[in-house]
Formats: C-alpha cells, sequence, structure tokens
C-alpha cells in the first residue's frame, strides 16, 4: 500500500512542478484601476489593488514572474490570477494597481517591460 501512494505521488504530483527560469518576453503592461478591487478574477480568487498579482492571456493560474519596467529598469515579482483581455492586442500583461505603482508607471497608463517566468505550475487534468 506504501508503495502504492509513493508511486502515485511521484507520477502524479512531481510532474506537476516545473521550473522554466530564464525565459524572456518582451511587451507592453498596463494596469487594473481602483475600481477592480474586489472583484473575482478567472481564477476565482479576488483582485486585491494592493497585492502583487497579474492577468496574462496564456500562462497558467499561480505561475510567478519578473516583471521589469524598461524605462527605469525596475523589477518586481508577481503572481498570475486572471486572464487578458483579447480586445487589446498591445496588452501583454495587466497588472495590479499596487505592482503598477511599484514600477512607477501609474502617471502613464502602461510601460514596456520584459517578463521573466521564473515558476510555471502545470494543473493535473
Amino acid at each position: 500500500m506504501y508503495k502504492r501512494i509513493l508511486f502515485l505521488f511521484f507520477v502524479f504530483l512531481i510532474p506537476a512542478f516545473s521550473v522554466t527560469g530564464q525565459q524572456l518576453f518582451h511587451g507592453y503592461a498596463t494596469y487594473y484601476g481602483r475600481q477592480a478591487h474586489g472583484k473575482q478574477t478567472a481564477s476565482g480568487e479576488r483582485i486585491n489593488m494592493n497585492d502583487f498579482v497579474a492577468a496574462h492571456r496564456s500562462l497558467p493560474f499561480g505561475t510567478r514572474v519578473k516583471i521589469t519596467n524598461k524605462s527605469n529598469n525596475q523589477s518586481i515579482i508577481v503572481r498570475i490570477i486572471d486572464r487578458c483581455s483579447r480586445r487589446k492586442p498591445f496588452h501583454f500583461v495587466d497588472l495590479s494597481y499596487g505592482a503598477a505603482k511599484q514600477l512607477n508607471f501609474l502617471s502613464k497608463g502602461r510601460a514596456q517591460i520584459t517578463l521573466q517566468i521564473l515558476t510555471t505550475i502545470r494543473h493535473l487534468v
């Protein structure tokens, strides 16, 4: 019985986590306004405008990414909890208000960024 449980652990749980590192993507970041505070996201989590969270079109929920503002070289780490709108093709990632404030682009509305995937969690089907 113990061997079966151990086997299932290695077969199903270990492959669910993968560290991807050094994958860099370039694009634009915008941010959720204050009106999004408390609203439910696609992952089911509610947005806290002061948390360092983001929306991305295709990265799995829970993925941690490093966002660097190209204009001032400031970086933060955020967690993906929502999906971006496909109607705005120039958007690459939508950040929470607190994350955008930390990256110092609130007055501009959007910023050129570099996104580096730190960890990806694949959800089991």
